[in-house]
């Protein structure tokens, strides 16, 4: 009878190791994510959001840059540029902006609108401007 309780608590603390190792590997601190933490691209794209939402554009730009350079590839600092721009009353720029998002993704309807209204904000309101952009929407 003492044997075979021997061989129950041996087997509940192998039990224990086992479920001990197996937390060790699954939260073992992994390499840092590069994309969403302090400083990285997800982090960037909100703090510039609120600073175009504070009507903080200059900075809002230069940390949108930022963010382009850590995913030149992904067309939200694209299109948040473009806020900001169109906000500066920098019409043109805004419309090359959103058109540089368009690009990346055909689908990103926000900068379809954005590019629309910049350029319907640059120039005169002419028939042939109208037309455009009933047929684009």
């Amino acid at each position: 009878m003492e044997r075979n309780h021997r061989f129950w608590d041996r087997l509940g603390i192998l039990f224990l190791c086992m479920v001990f190792l197996t937390a060790c590997s699954v939260f073992k601190p992994g390499p840092a994510d590069k994309t969403g933490g302090v400083g990285g691209y997800d982090h960037l794209i909100d703090r510039a959001h609120h600073l175009i939402n504070d009507r903080q554009h200059l900075n809002a730009l230069k940390i949108l840059e930022k963010a382009g350079g850590v995913k030149p590839g992904h067309p939200e600092w694209l299109y948040e540029s473009g806020r900001a721009l169109f906000a500066m009353d920098r019409f043109k720029e805004s419309a090359k902006a959103c058109q540089k998002a368009l690009k990346i993704d055909p689908q990103y309807y926000d900068a379809m609108a954005l590019a629309w209204a910049a350029r319907l904000e640059e120039g005169n309101l002419s028939e042939k401007t109208r037309q455009k952009v009933r047929s684009e929407i």
